[in-house]
């Protein structure tokens, strides 16, 4: 930060009027970019969707519970994750508090993700929300609203630009199989409802009010490869706020860990596991986080960035790559050993082991090949390896 550039404050002041002007330009172009969303055609819907909701099976219409406008959240969650997409829990953070605002202008709101009721409930409680969030599987919904990309179901399409545009831009449609983010509004006339607007990618960029105030802090967004994003019950600061120390959830596992010479119970009875001690690729603050992993002999490890499925490498699998040499702790013991991302020929020779030994790694979690399967992104696997073995 000090290589930044620095002035006086009379040089402030006038960049920062002249900069004044271009946010007042932008602020009444946003006033008119949401005149013209206002002023879009209604699209009647004919298609009976159905959802599953905390009251029942319910249809479109159901979701705007006495209201005469919706709003959705195309919250990221395939039926096989074990958790919601990061990025959407960070936006959907926002959701509680304004909520009863949206309830007193007539609009209605819900979170609609394709993984079953019971699994969206469940994170959501863990989560600490209470917005309501319904399930849209065994509908078309996802697909008709391109949230959801599936060549097989539907033809290929995000943010307005088919198969053929999206690779004309060279963007890789085929890494996007499955969930993508987006938000619908909807309206209720006369018993009808009418699809009104949707934005996907940036295009509801300024409804994630996070980025919103990091865009005014002096690194801004900062954003890198996404190796500090957590969901909020996983930052190092959720018990204490002094930086590096686990969460709750894991620092009750590595003291357990801990107290009993690498033996966890519960989820994790019969589990191997490792303490991975590793270094933040921005921050340098060295963290803990407890994994299940696979003894390869001569105090090497096998460990793989599953993380429950979703669309994005686990924190740690960026820490690694940008400080492979970490310490590890393994029963009693720790040391020191190296970190090896196993390139492709390695990891298709060793992954069909790691998926008959661990069927399901965590009691109650889908088996380990099925969630790969189901996933549009490749399971990374370290190999880690005793410094001085």
């Amino acid at each position: 930060m000090t290589e930044h550039e620095t002035g006086t404050r009379e040089e402030w002041l006038a960049a920062r009027l002249q900069l004044l002007q271009a946010e007042k330009e932008l602020t009444r172009r946003g006033d008119d970019l949401a005149r013209q969303r206002r002023e879009l055609p209604w699209v009647r819907l004919d298609k009976d969707y159905r959802f599953d909701t905390e009251s029942g099976a319910a249809s479109i219409a159901g979701l705007f519970r006495g209201r005469s406008q919706l709003l959705v959240y195309h919250f990221m969650f395939d039926p096989g994750w074990d958790e919601g997409c990061p990025s959407c829990s960070s936006i959907a953070d926002g959701f509680d508090k304004t909520y009863p605002h949206f309830l007193n202008h007539d609009v209605a709101f819900t979170a609609v993700s394709r993984a079953p009721l019971d699994k969206l409930l469940a994170y959501r409680d863990r989560m600490g929300w209470s917005f309501p969030w319904a399930s849209s599987a065994g509908s078309d919904f996802n697909y008709d609203f391109h949230v959801t990309i599936d060549p097989s179901v539907t033809p290929v399409e995000y943010n307005y630009r088919n198969q053929a545009q999206l690779e004309q831009a060279n963007i890789a449609w085929r890494d996007w199989v499955g969930e993508q983010p987006g938000m619908s509004a909807f309206a209720l006339d006369g018993g009808v409802v009418y699809h009104t607007y949707s934005a996907y990618a940036r295009g509801f960029d300024a409804l994630w009010p996070m980025w919103q105030w990091l865009d005014r802090t002096p690194l801004g967004r900062n954003e890198g490869d996404w190796s500090w994003f957590h969901r909020h019950d996983e930052y190092d600061s959720t018990k204490s706020s002094a930086p590096g120390e686990a969460s709750d959830y894991n620092s009750e596992i590595i003291e357990e860990f801990r107290a009993n010479q690498g033996r966890v119970g519960g989820m994790w009875a019969g589990t191997t596991l490792i303490l991975l001690h590793h270094v933040g690729a921005k921050s340098g603050i060295e963290r803990v986080t407890p994994l299940a992993c696979s003894p390869r002999g001569g105090d090497r490890f096998a460990i793989w960035a599953a993380n429950g499925g979703s669309p994005t490498h686990p924190n740690w699998y960026y820490n690694l790559k940008a400080n492979p040499r970490i310490t590890v702790e393994v029963g009693a013991r720790t040391f020191t050993v190296v970190a090896e991302e196993l390139g492709d020929t390695a990891r298709a020779e060793l992954w069909p082991q790691l998926v008959a030994e661990w069927p399901k790694p965590v009691a109650g979690s889908p088996d380990l090949g099925a969630t790969q399967a189901k996933s549009a992104r490749q399971f990374p696997v370290f190999l880690l390896t005793r410094e001085d073995s």
